[in-house]
């Protein structure tokens, strides 16, 4: 799975309509309706605003996806936007097509390629931009005093920085993001004494 980074935007003709596409990276459902508003204030004269979304639990991998057709016959617009998503396994990411008609109907296999085609060319356009999606978990490592500072230069190694690190009596814990890989590493070399919890 892959993400894209930064935003993207393509232009595209259709028998006299035009389609503004925008991929951008988003973080939840909400986040594609606060952009489909805003694209609707850049573009009151605009015939339909359809978008197509997914996204991605960090920590337990779950996607979760969604479209609107806004308007257009129901399985004609966002349904094939969010095919091409799911065919280029992007998460995190939300596609918004803007169509301005342009006086010719498409007819319902003129309107899917068109924003598929919409779709396909701004992933395209954006591909420089994608990084890879990693599932990531919180682990927790404690430990006596000692022993600290060879934990975080084994995380170091492992390429791990702490997200929150807290002392009592008794030592520290740090508490960190980790890949699978990453957890397998750590849980190999973490000195004696030290312990690893989820």
């Amino acid at each position: 799975m892959r993400y894209p980074s930064c935003s993207t935007t393509t232009e595209s003709e259709e028998k006299g309509s035009r389609f503004l596409a925008l991929l951008l990276p988003i973080q939840s459902p909400g986040d594609v309706k606060i952009a489909a508003q805003s694209e609707w204030r850049k573009h009151p004269k605009a015939s339909h605003v359809v978008y197509a979304w997914r996204t991605c639990c960090e920590s337990t991998g779950k996607v979760e996806e969604g479209f609107s057709d806004d308007g257009e016959p129901a399985g004609t617009a966002g349904v094939p936007a969010l095919r091409v998503l799911q065919h280029g396994e992007l998460v995190n990411a939300c596609i918004l097509i803007v169509r301005y008609f342009g006086g010719t109907k498409l007819g319902t296999g003129g309107l899917q390629r068109a924003y598929s085609g919409a779709t396909s060319a701004t992933i395209q356009a954006a591909k420089d931009t994608f990084r890879g999606w990693v599932i990531s978990e919180e682990l927790k490592i404690s430990g006596q005093f000692q022993t600290e500072s060879t934990v975080r230069r084994i995380m170091s190694d492992v390429d791990v920085q702490p997200a929150e690190v807290s002392y009592n009596q008794d030592g520290y814990m740090i508490t960190l993001r980790v890949t699978r890989i990453q957890k397998q590493q750590l849980i190999l070399t973490l000195p004696f004494g030290c312990q690893l919890t989820d």
